[in-house]
């Protein structure tokens, strides 16, 4: 038996084959569906480094092996989902420094199974939606990370998947009245603003629009920007935002970088603090319009986050399964695995992420029909 397997190196996509051997060290899972995130177009665009060359976190997969290890059970058969991010354990992050889903068959080590990134669910929607599981996750943790401050006012900046899943749920919650989305492109603005969340206030991004929606107090913002503007964009919005409001960093910050003149490396350290967060423990800064000043502290609080819990993936899961119309218009394309590797050169190729006439937002892969779910 053979894997196919896409390969990113040398900045193109190809597909490659190896063939798996009778002794798989860890748990052996064939993948029916995988979903191709804004992340995924970072790492292909140059923008990020990652150290795997087959990326993808997102996605539904079947159990091939029989595992008994150390009280942990799995039977051939069993349909799972993958937490792409094993809060006890940094080196594991599914598509960025070990081998992601983008293939077709995938080992998950002994070590991460053992802590627990491994969720058997009882799956009966259409393999596409799959993909959307791990974002909304995301997603809801997001909006958890803010309740405490009971806001009234909700702004999000960046028009990618999280950040319009932010919005279809606040609009569940009844509050997407109050709720402003700020894109980085007219293209992105276009396509949510008709399709997916009309009812909403959309902008495009400069310092001028930011300013103005950020007068009130009690305001959460949310930051789901490309890693390599973040820490520019967390800068405009403290010199913005009001007293008795939070910010949430959902986005990836540049470490090394600066926020306001300072060092970016204390939100970076809390951000990496709040790992797929499971109850109300959650790390923040008290920042003001300097970033961070221990002679001047307002009530301005900044956090982040980086995953979602299995808790959270399963109550995203649920969420999706009793609103499947609300979600499915985030799906923009679908690509069968044999033309996979072609539709990611065109993404590498495009300016403005447009393919087939349409932007891309989420784009799912599918290496089965899940007939044989």
């Amino acid at each position: 038996m053979n894997n196919d397997y896409i390969k990113f190196i040398g900045g193109i996509c190809k597909t490659e084959s190896i063939p798996i051997t009778s002794n798989v060290e860890g748990l052996l899972i064939r993948v029916i569906a995988s979903g191709l995130c804004g992340t995924d177009i970072q790492i292909l665009k140059g923008i990020r480094n990652e150290k795997t060359e087959i990326l993808g976190h997102e996605g539904l997969g079947i159990i091939e092996n029989y595992y008994n290890k150390n009280g942990y059970f799995f039977k051939r058969g069993q349909t799972i989902f993958i937490n792409p991010t094993d809060r006890h354990d940094t080196h594991f992050l599914l598509g960025h420094n070990i081998p992601g889903l983008f293939q077709k068959y995938i080992t998950i080590p002994d070590s991460a199974v053992q802590n627990g990134v491994i969720i058997p669910i009882k799956y009966t929607l259409s393999p596409l939606f799959s993909a959307l599981i791990e974002p909304i996750a995301v997603a809801l943790t997001a909006l958890e990370t803010v309740e405490s401050f009971s806001p009234m006012h909700y702004v999000i900046i960046g028009g990618g998947i999280v950040g319009n899943l932010i919005g279809k749920i606040l609009g569940l919650k009844r509050k997407a009245s109050s709720l402003s989305l700020v894109h980085g492109s007219n293209r992105s603005m276009e396509m949510s603003q008709s399709i997916m969340l009309p009812s909403v206030k959309h902008f495009v991004n400069d310092k001028d629009v930011i300013n103005n929606l950020l007068k009130n107090e009690k305001t959460a913002v949310f930051i789901t920007t490309p890693k390599n503007v973040t820490n520019s964009v967390i800068s405009t919005t403290i010199c913005s935002i009001q007293n008795n409001s939070v910010i949430d960093v959902i986005s990836g910050i540049d470490s090394s970088g600066s926020i306001n003149a300072k060092s970016a490396s204390l939100l970076y350290n809390t951000r990496a603090k709040n790992i797929c967060l499971e109850n109300d423990d959650i790390s923040y800064l008290q920042a003001n319009k300097y970033y961070l000043d221990d002679t001047e502290k307002n009530s301005i609080f900044l956090t982040g986050h980086r995953g979602a819990s299995n808790k959270k993936m399963i109550e995203a899961f649920s969420l999706l399964n009793k609103n499947q119309k609300l979600f499915h218009d985030m799906i923009t394309h679908v690509v069968d695995f044999v033309n996979f590797s072609d539709f990611l050169n065109e993404i590498i190729s495009s300016k403005n992420r447009v393919i087939n006439g349409k932007y891309v937002l989420k784009t799912v892969i599918l290496n089965s029909d899940g007939i044989n779910l």
